[in-house]
C-alpha cells in the first residue's frame, strides 16, 4: 500500500515537473518570437530613418551649397 501511494506521488511529481518544463518551454518561445519581431521592426525603421536622413541631409547640403554660391557669387558681382 505504501508503495503503491509512494509511485503514485512520484507520477504526480513527474507530471507537474513535465508541466512545468512545457511551460518554460512555452514562454521562452513565446519571448523568443517577441525579440526576434521587434528586432526586425528595429532594424527596418532604422533602415527607413537611415534613408530619410541621407535624402534630408542631402538636401540641406545641397540648399547649403546653392545659398552659399549664391552669396560668393553676389559678394563677387
Amino acid at each position: 500500500m505504501v508503495e503503491n501511494d509512494l509511485s503514485l506521488h512520484l507520477a504526480d511529481n513527474m507530471e507537474i515537473e513535465e508541466w512545468k518544463i512545457g511551460m518554460y518551454r512555452r514562454r521562452r518561445r513565446r519571448i523568443s518570437r517577441f525579440a526576434s519581431s521587434t528586432v526586425i521592426i528595429f532594424v527596418f525603421y532604422s533602415l527607413l530613418a537611415n534613408i530619410g536622413g541621407l535624402h534630408i541631409s542631402s538636401m540641406l547640403r545641397n540648399t547649403y551649397i546653392t545659398n552659399f554660391k549664391k552669396k560668393k557669387t553676389r559678394g563677387d558681382d
